[in-house]
């Protein structure tokens, strides 16, 4: 039974996601596959595409289709080999750290330090560097009297008040209103009292004693009431009064989110925490983002505090936390920018974004303190770092902290004003984040020492010249991302780059590449000043991205030999108007010049043999020196081979489907779909590719939408022999079922194209405005001439979209072999020699190429020679025949020579049974096999017949014994015989049965005999081949007692039992009637006796004998005591005799 295929595909003009998806078995339960491209919701520029595959899907990658005005948007893509995405194993790209993100927060809630550029990328966000004159200025300047407007917490003029964020309540809103309005005497001050001296402390627990408790007559208004209170842990409450919070009880505080704290809604009015004895655990979030926190008190019994704990607490001064705090976990005090100090005196480990935008003039790392995370002190702004004496991992000298027994330069302070700093000799690495937002830090110098640079090591520092030193030999990930850095030097030593290792360098105007081979993806990326790149001859491959978004970018040369050009090297770089390429570059890749507008054309060398349809903007015009390259897609060059295929457009077929097709719209209320004629054209086509690549992807490695633009989505299939056999898989897919009832299409093209035996399906849809069916056009034979890609190629693209590729993506690839009709002829004989093409999308189906466009040759002319697909042997001998295109060839061997008896007889059963010509190697194995007299006759001949080649011809029980007559009896099967066999074959013997009466006949033993071969014989394995007249007793058993056919392994096993002893053939025929099968019936008692009737007596029921037994049912007797009754009978006896049983 043949496979069938199907694919579908939609042209999107936004997000587009791809699904592969095993959809249900057709209804002659063959299995069907789909492709599903569906529009998605998302759209926004960034798009992410999915594969998902199984073993048995045909793969697809199918991007966005965007025009060439709109924008595209770099993407984080690592490199792949082939210039295009890689796989990225379903992990995301790694990030530049930019601050701490609080947890199934969307991002809006992401909070970012004040040194985060905006999300759009222009080059005026670029934070100045300030001058040696400004860098006396402290980070946090006092506002001028014009600029107090812009302040964070403005005190509001009269007229502003009914703006202002929180407004003040009218006279009959006060009673509603969290916070009482303050009397008139307050308002005069400024919203947020300074807290004294006194008030700021946090070390002492300010509770007044019940002498100093304000008396309150009952005339008095409380000015000091408890606004809010409840429990927050098992044995936990809080309360909250006059702005201070007060925790209370015994053990772990509830965990919280950031946004569900009991005093979520009074977190404004939070200036104080007290924390009292007896709590052990503090929850993560607890204060977050209270601003006018000031003061906070925690208790010796606290042992563990959670992440983001006092995160954007802009008010809190001091910090003591007790001795059993083993840990400060992430983001627990970033942004805290008031902060001056923190006590910790059992700190082990600091987590990321711990200490992240604080303005400290120092901290002072404990003795205890082991682990320390790269990011703890991101976006800081601390002065100096001092480490403990005694402190067995870090190390401080001149304010820096050091690893490593001082081989690593752990943090440097990015506080710190000074504009140069000399590295230490003897340090080997940079730390991960190292000197991250070192603003005013504009020089460094590396010791000799120094090997490694860590993960954004200099990421938002100051730097302004940047000479790497040739004993560096690794970076990693954002070395100096978004630094100053205007001019880079690379050593001999470092020969690759890494990822985004100076994107975002937006001053960055000089490369000098020193020992670099390779640059990795967006390394500079983003580098807006720079205006002219050489890319020396020493550099063998650039990354994703390389040179993306460079808007000043004027000249490229590129000198050396590139593996490629690939994936958005130099997307975007609207200013570049020459690209020289003076070495080899041999294929470039998607969107590698997409937004390059100001390229107006480029010349590639002889080595280029691919260029991607949306590799270049459509107004660059390429020149290509090597000749061989042609146009393909929208905008691309390859170099292509071009084959013909002999098939038939069936127009009427075509039809057909499109009946289907609006019967199925019109059972869900739609409009008809009408036959466009370019459509349709388009259909037929696209139906004779798919012989050659099926796949949406065009046999020269376009997409199916470059053939006719017109065309919104595609539907494709394949080994359906009919029309309604396409619609019913079409339909049996979601995807494509949603082609065909799409309310968006208004006409159609259908195309049905027959070739090798195989038809091919294809629907077009389209939104023309159509109201008519164009004229049907008479079937007719075609010879179809498609051009193919000279080599492996992928999915194609919609367009130059961002693809991200989890997953292998689905490669095509074309082969040739030659089939001919023999390869063995005597002197003077002929064959003919067919050539086919796999197909890129399915690899065991194969299109036969017509002549056209084949070069043929032979090794040896003299002994065979070969024109037009013909061989002709002029002696005996081998030759090689070798059938050639441009780029893909096959060969084959073919003999001449006399052939043995022996030769002649395996000879004959290629002819007489497989209906073919032999070959080489099966002549040589099976003559050696009969010569050597390892396989009989008998057994030869079986290997011919039951080979996997005759099972795949499926023929009927008639056919199969009229090639058993002409083989083995050398003649055309009488009809007596061909009764006679077919007849066995219905009682249940097995094919091997009937070989085996003719392998043991007297005319095959002649027939070995004139061979001088030995017949032999064959053993039967099989139950039901053991004795037929067993066989038939239990066939008869299957008919009268469930009605049905047997099956083989049935069959075989009841056999069994009866030839093992195991059961007798009354107990067999028992267990039919108590078998699941025929209980699951549930026949009522009346049909239950007449089964009994005609399994048992061999007859249908008479009237009385049915109303006894019946009778006797219904009065309560078992089915089981009326079965042995039957099973007892003498008319049983006799049937069972009757098979000498």
């Amino acid at each position: 039974m043949k496979r069938h295929y199907l694919k579908q595909v939609i042209a999107a003009t936004l997000s587009v996601a791809m699904i592969l998806t095993t959809m249900p078995a057709a209804k002659d339960g063959t299995a069907v596959y789909a492709e599903e491209l569906q529009e998605s919701s998302n759209e926004s520029e960034n798009i992410d595409y999915s594969i998902m595959d199984t073993s048995e899907m045909i793969g697809e990658a199918v991007q966005n289709d965007r025009s060439a005005s709109e924008a595209e948007v770099l993407t984080d893509a690592y490199i792949a080999p082939d210039g295009e995405t890689a796989d990225m194993q379903a992990e995301e790209m790694p990030k530049a750290p930019q601050g701490y993100q609080l947890e199934g927060s969307t991002g809006e809630e992401t909070v970012v330090t004040e040194d985060t550029e905006p999300e759009e990328e222009t080059p005026a966000t670029t934070e100045e560097v300030p001058t040696e004159e400004e860098i006396s200025v402290t980070t946090e300047e006092v506002p001028t009297e014009e600029e107090t407007s812009a302040t964070t917490e403005e005190v509001p003029t009269e007229e502003e008040t009914s703006a202002t964020t929180e407004e003040m309540p009218t006279e009959k809103e006060t009673s509603a209103t969290t916070e009482e309005v303050p009397i008139e005497e307050e308002t005069s001050a400024t919203t947020e009292e300074v807290p004294t001296e006194e008030e700021t402390s946090v070390t002492t627990e300010e509770v007044l004693t019940e002498e100093e408790q304000p008396v309150i007559s009952a005339t008095t208004v409380d000015m000091y009431p408890e606004v809010a209170g409840g429990t927050c842990g098992e044995k936990l409450t809080w309360s909250l009064s006059n702005g201070t919070l007060t925790i209370k009880g015994t053990g772990a505080m509830t965990e919280y989110s950031y946004d569900n704290r009991p005093w979520e809604n009074d977190i404004n009015s939070i200036k104080k925490v007290v924390i009292r004895n007896g709590v052990t655990t503090i929850s993560p979030y607890a204060f977050y983002k209270c601003e006018k926190l000031q003061s906070v008190t925690i208790p010796q019994s606290v042992q563990t505090i959670g992440k983001i704990l006092f995160a954007e607490c802009a008010a809190l001064k001091t910090v003591s936390l007790p001795a059993k705090v083993t840990t400060i976990p992430y983001a627990c005090f970033a942004n805290c920018t008031e902060l001056q100090s923190i006590e910790m005196p059992g700190v082990t480990t600091i987590d990321d974004y711990a200490f992240q935008g604080l303005n400290m003039p120092g901290m002072q790392i404990g003795k205890k303190v082991t682990k320390i995370s790269y990011l703890a002190f991101a976006s800081a702004r601390i002065k100096a770092y001092t480490v403990e004496s005694g402190n067995p991992v870090y190390t401080s000298k001149n304010g820096v902290i050091y690893a490593d027994k001082g081989k690593t330069l752990y943090a440097y302070p990015a506080g710190s004003t000074a504009s140069s700093f000399a590295i230490p000799s003897g340090v080997t690495k940079i730390g991960d984040a190292a000197f991250i937002q070192a603003k005013y830090l504009m020089a460094v110098t590396f010791p000799s020492s120094v090997k490694t640079l860590g993960s954004s090591a200099f990421q938002g520092s100051g730097l302004r010249s940047v000479t790497i030193p040739d004993t560096v030999t690794s970076v990693d990930n954002f070395t100096f991302y978004e630094s100053g850095v205007k001019t880079v030097t690379f050593g001999k030593g470092l020969k690759t780059t890494a990822y985004e290792m100076f994107e975002k360098c937006r001053e960055l105007g000089t490369i000098n590449f020193g020992g670099i081979q390779e640059l990795d993806a967006r390394t500079f990326a983003y580098c807006s000043s720079l205006e002219n790149v050489t890319i020396p001859a020493g550099v063998k491959r650039i990354g994703n991205g390389t040179f993306g978004e460079c808007w000043m970018l004027e000249t490229v040369t590129i000198q050396g030999t590139l593996n490629c050009i690939p994936f958005q090297a130099f997307l975007n770089c609207s200013s570049l108007k020459n690209v020289i390429i003076t070495g080899k570059v041999p294929d470039i890749y998607r969107a590698s010049f997409l937004g390059c507008r100001s390229l107006k054309s480029i010349t590639l060398p002889k080595t280029t043999t691919y260029v991607h349809p949306w590799a270049f903007e459509t107004g660059t015009e390429i020149h290509c020196l090597n000749a061989a390259m042609k146009p393909f897609g929208k905008h691309g060059y390859r170099q292509l081979d071009t084959v013909s295929i002999n098939g038939k457009y069936y127009y009427s077929k075509a039809y057909e489907v499109l009946n289907l097709v609006n019967r199925e719209r019109a059972k869900n209320g739609l409009g008809k779909l009408y036959m466009n004629q370019e459509l349709l054209e388009t259909a037929m086509t696209r139906a004779g590719e798919t012989a050659v690549c099926f796949s949406h992807t065009r046999p020269d490695s376009s997409l199916c939408f470059e053939l006719n633009m017109d065309m919104s989505a595609e539907n494709i299939a394949a080994g359906q022999t009919s029309a309604a056999a396409a619609m019913d898989s079409w339909m049996n897919s979601q995807g494509h079922r949603e082609n065909i009832l799409s309310k968006e299409v208004s006409n159609i093209g259908i195309g049905c194209f027959y070739h090798n035996g195989i038809y091919y399906w294809v629907q077009c849809f389209g939104t023309g405005s159509d109201s008519s069916n164009c004229k049907k056009p008479a079937d007719t034979s075609k010879t179809q001439t498609i051009q193919i890609a000279d080599s492996t190629f992928s999915d194609a693209a919609i367009g130059g979209g961002i693809s991200f590729s989890f997953g292998e993506q689905k490669e095509y690839s074309y082969s040739m072999k030659l089939v001919p009709e023999t390869t063995v002829l005597s002197k003077g004989q002929t064959t003919k020699v067919k050539v086919l093409l796999k197909n890129a999308g399915i690899d065991y189906w194969y299109a036969t190429l017509n002549n056209s466009g084949i070069t043929w040759s032979s090794s040896d002319q003299s002994t065979m020679a070969v024109s037009a697909g013909k061989v002709t042997a002029k002696k005996d001998g081998t030759a090689t025949i070798k059938a050639s295109l441009k780029y893909y060839s096959a060969k084959v061997n073919v003999g001449s020579k006399q052939l043995t008896k022996v030769e002649q007889f395996v000879s004959r059963l290629y002819t007489k049974c497989l209906k073919r010509s032999l070959d080489t190697d099966g002549l040589k194995y099976w003559n050696d096999m009969l010569v050597s007299k390892q396989k009989s006759g008998a057994e030869v001949g079986y290997g011919f017949v039951f080979s996997d080649e005759y099972k795949a011809k499926k023929t009927t029980d008639k056919q199969f014994i009229t090639m058993l007559y002409q083989v083995f009896m050398d003649r055309e099967p009488d009809q007596a015989g061909l009764t006679y066999w077919t007849g066995l074959l219905k009682d249940g013997v097995s094919r091997e049965y009937v070989y085996h009466g003719f392998a043991t006949s007297q005319e095959y033993t002649n027939i070995c005999n004139s061979y001088g071969i030995t017949r032999g014989t064959i053993t039967l394995k099989q139950a039901r081949d053991k004795n037929i007249n067993l066989t038939r007793f239990v066939t008869r058993i299957y008919d009268k007692a469930l009605a049905r056919s047997w099956d083989e392994s049935g069959l075989n096993y009841w056999c069994g039992q009866i030839q093992s002893g195991a059961m007798t053939p009354t107990q067999v025929a028992e267990n039919f009637i108590y078998a699941k099968e025929f209980t699951d019936k549930h026949l009522s008692n009346t049909e239950y006796v007449k089964v009994l009737y005609r399994t048992f007596m061999g007859r249908e029921a008479d009237n009385a004998g049915l109303n006894y037994w019946v009778g006797r049912l219904n009065k309560g007797e078992s089915r089981k005591v009326v079965l042995k009754s039957f099973a007892g009978c003498p008319e049983f006896k006799n049937i069972v005799k009757s098979f000498g049983l």
